[in-house]
């Protein structure tokens, strides 16, 4: 999340996505929440593959090290491995109405 916030996004933007477009000038807003879940296949491994590619901005901005983010991203690689763990993509939030 600090790299996100780092680079000027907003990590936290999807709970409060909802309000902001009840905000807007759109009727009828609606959502919808989900998580996927992953017990098997390469997208078990993306909480990994993710570490992996925002590890340059960890380093630019002081969040942590190489050796740090290398152990990190072994340590997910090695858990995403067992065929007993699952794996929870973040949630996600879609929002849309009617103009």
């Amino acid at each position: 999340m600090a790299a996100v916030e780092a680079g000027g996004g907003d990590a936290d933007l999807g709970k409060r996505l909802p309000a902001l477009v009840r905000g807007t000038a759109l009727h009828h807003v609606r959502w919808n929440v989900f998580q996927p879940v992953h017990a098997e296949g390469p997208d078990k491994q993306l909480q990994a593959v993710t570490m992996e590619r925002i590890g340059p901005a960890l380093l630019r901005h002081g969040l942590a090290t190489a050796e740090e983010i290398e152990e990190i991203v072994y340590s997910m690689q090695a858990f995403a491995a067992d065929p007993e763990t699952l794996v929870a993509m973040p949630r996600m939030v879609q929002v849309w109405g009617r103009a």
